[in-house]
Formats: structure tokens, C-alpha cells, sequence
């Protein structure tokens, strides 16, 4: 009995975090109906309300939103509005703070989290994956003596929360691993462990790549 209620619970546990994760991101973005007048709301229009109206509203007006700011007019509307918002005092400091990451990790020229990597973390001896954010920069090179990369080390199985480090660079290790692998593995707490690396074939000379 025990073994067929772990075995129901392997099956219905995934699939009711998945369900809850996914109401609550719909029922969020339902709250865009907010800014539409309540008289052509679904309720009003068709008697009903229709689940996810309001998500599919929230992803119509981002792609309005980028496909204005990509031409000359949208462009200027964005610097105006980035001008006024630096000229309020908390939210300033707010907006630039996240205005700066999500630029990073977003932009599909920004290079965050684009390596996986091996760390020695937190003592010798014990190792932990961590991502390649960039390298150190302002007046902490100052301070830093020698070639170094700034890394994220994420926690599990919560990888939105973790350290950043600056390591030197001959003490991290670059991964064959994608980063989507390496998410994989540190939310399920090693237990979706990648597969091994494919061995070195040697060609028909015999020969191994590299010799």
C-alpha cells in the first residue's frame, strides 16, 4: 500500500503544482481587464466569464507595446517616458535597478546565464553548479588582482534566490551543459541528474580529436 500511494503521489503532485503555478500566472494576468471598461467585459457581453480573457488581453497589449517601440515614434515615447521617471526620486532608483537586469538577462545580445559552470562552493572539496554573469566592473577592479568573472550560484529548488560571487577565472569550471540542463538539475535537487558525456570517437586515422 505504501508503495501505491508514493507512486500516486509521483503522479498527482507534479501535476497539481503544475495546474496551481499556472492558475496563479492566469489569474494575475487576468487582473489587465481592469483596464478595459467594465461594459465590454466577457461578463457583460456574453453573460460569462471566459477563464485566461485577461492573460490573452496582458499578451496582446506586450506585443503592441513592443511592436510601437521598435519603430522612430515609439522609440522617443520610450525615452520620454524613461526621462520622466527619472525625475521621481524612490522610483528612479527602482526602475533603473530593474530596468538594468531585465535588460541583461532579456536583450538577445546580453550574455547572462549563457554558461554553466563548476565552482567550488561553499568549502573545498565541495562543488555546486553556478552561471557566468559577466565580469566584475567600477571601482571594485581596483581591488581585484588578476583575471575574474562574476558568477551566480543559485539555491534549490529555488533558483531565483542565491549569491553573487566574483571568482578568479582558473577556479571556475565551463560545463558541456546547457543552461536549461543545469536549471534542471539544481531544482530537482540532483535528482534529474544530464546524461553523461558522449565518449571521444577517433576518426579513421584512429586518431582522437586533439591529437
Amino acid at each position: 500500500m505504501k508503495r501505491y500511494f508514493i507512486t500516486g503521489l509521483l503522479i498527482w503532485v507534479p501535476l497539481a503544482i503544475t495546474v496551481w503555478v499556472l492558475t496563479l500566472i492566469v489569474g494575475t494576468m487576468d487582473q489587465s481587464l481592469r483596464l478595459i471598461p467594465e461594459a465590454v467585459h466577457p461578463r457583460h457581453v456574453l453573460g460569462f466569464d471566459i477563464p485566461g480573457s485577461g492573460a490573452i488581453l496582458t499578451l496582446l497589449i506586450v506585443f503592441l507595446t513592443g511592436l510601437l517601440a521598435a519603430n522612430f515614434i515609439g522609440q522617443r515615447l520610450v525615452v520620454w517616458w524613461e526621462r520622466l521617471l527619472a525625475r521621481i526620486p524612490v522610483v528612479n532608483s527602482i526602475y533603473n535597478s530593474v530596468k538594468q537586469v531585465s535588460d541583461t538577462l532579456f536583450s538577445s545580445s546580453g550574455h547572462a546565464f549563457r554558461k554553466a559552470l563548476l565552482i567550488e562552493y561553499p568549502r573545498r572539496g565541495s562543488w555546486t553548479l553556478a552561471f557566468l554573469t559577466g565580469r566584475p566592473g567600477g571601482d571594485v577592479l581596483r581591488h581585484l588582482h588578476g583575471d575574474y568573472v562574476s558568477v551566480y550560484v543559485p539555491t534549490t529548488p529555488n533558483p531565483t534566490s542565491g549569491f553573487f560571487l566574483m571568482m578568479p577565472r582558473n577556479e571556475v569550471i565551463e560545463l558541456d551543459m546547457s543552461v536549461d540542463t543545469a536549471l534542471k538539475y539544481v531544482i530537482s535537487m540532483g535528482v534529474v541528474a544530464p546524461p553523461p558525456p558522449r565518449p571521444a570517437t577517433a576518426d579513421a586515422a584512429g586518431n582522437l580529436p586533439g591529437n
